[in-house]
């Protein structure tokens, strides 16, 4: 194709908003093209889907960056999430690049993002549950279900987990008393057949705490 180069690294960007108004994506579009124009050699490969743009362009340094830039400039609209794709060693292989950016664009949305850039590589857990809907409601289930109609303990488990372990902090993100973080951290242990409140820290139960933030399962 004339003037793309072929022969380099190229990545893929896919380019959503939170609900189906192309306007609002071709906006975002071109917000990122401005940004990026300076440093591009060779031409972007554009196409689109429903309300979804996808860019095709060559791996620049840095470019993780560029693309925060261009998040945050005033044209872009509330809800847009910019998908990044993992860069590919030839611009033939970079249709799995564009399956990649459009899965972290997704898990962005689900998460409720506002306009930030999701790379793919830090959200593959998030792929893995959205792509696999009902094993993670069956996983979310058979995790959270000692906990169901305990919201109190659920939200203690989630602060607690979210400031490393720490008491202290639980408490004082939760507005409570550090012994009532500790009793509702024993009430949850007990629950689930925990030894103690350091052993929340499973595969499964982030896991399902994750299923539930990207609205795979109701919370319990």
């Amino acid at each position: 194709m004339i003037g793309v180069a072929a022969q380099v690294p190229h990545r893929a960007v896919a380019v959503g908003g939170a609900g189906d108004d192309p306007l609002q994506v071709a906006r975002a579009q071109r917000e990122i093209v401005d940004v990026l124009r300076p440093r591009l050699r060779s031409r972007i490969l554009v196409g689109s889907k429903d309300a979804t743009i996808l860019l095709v362009l060559p791996d620049l340094p840095g470019l993780g960056d560029m693309l925060s830039r261009a998040a945050r400039r005033p044209g872009m609209a509330a809800g847009t999430v910019i998908g990044l794709g993992e860069p590919r060693d030839r611009l033939g292989e970079a249709a799995a690049s564009c399956r990649e950016a459009v899965a972290a664009l997704e898990a962005g949305r689900r998460a409720g993002l506002d306009r930030v850039v999701v790379p793919f590589d830090q959200v593959i857990a998030d792929v893995m549950l959205i792509d696999n809907p009902l094993d993670a409601r069956r996983l979310a289930a058979r995790a959270l279900q000692p906990l169901a109609g305990q919201g109190q303990l659920v939200d203690t488990v989630r602060a607690y987990l979210a400031t490393g372990l720490s008491v202290r902090r639980t408490a004082e993100r939760l507005e409570v008393h550090e012994n009532t973080v500790s009793y509702r951290l024993r009430r949850v242990s007990s629950l689930l057949d925990l030894a103690g409140p350091e052993q929340l820290i499973r595969a499964d139960l982030l896991l399902a705490l994750r299923a539930v933030d990207l609205g795979l399962y109701a919370a319990p």
